[in-house]
């Protein structure tokens, strides 16, 4: 399991410890489907898998960094105004509430998490 995690979320050819997964230990049990019946965070997936731009990815480091502009680039190794144009595309697909409003951001910040659990995007069609 942690191996399998490991991969999805760290990359091919990282090490990772079953006890080291925190939160995914969790996420590995849920219906992942049933993540991608969510509206807003389908939107996004969808968005990731045809525009090849990661969203998903933007939105999961912005959320790790409590909302830090200049943390998240660094995170995720790109440039501040390419950060604020993905979560501009963010808003422009699902609207700002998810950012602004406390109980949406740790709903959504978990739903991406999970959705790092997902190999294959075929999910979403079934």
């Amino acid at each position: 399991m942690a191996k399998e995690i490991g991969k999805k979320v760290n990359g091919e050819g990282n090490i990772c410890f079953y006890e080291d997964l925190g939160i995914y230990k969790l996420l590995a049990i849920l219906d992942k489907n049933e993540i991608l019946k969510d509206e807003k965070i389908r939107d996004i997936y969808e968005y990731d898998k045809d525009k090849n731009i990661d969203l998903i990815g933007t939105l999961d480091a912005f959320m790790d960094t409590n909302g830090r502009i200049k943390e998240t680039a660094k995170k995720i190794f790109t440039h501040p105004n390419t950060v604020k144009y993905r979560l501009n595309k963010v808003k422009e697909l699902v609207g700002d509430e998810i950012l602004r409003n406390e109980n949406k951001k740790l709903y959504y910040h978990i739903m991406v998490k999970t959705l790092k659990l997902i190999s294959n995007p075929q999910h979403i069609n079934e």
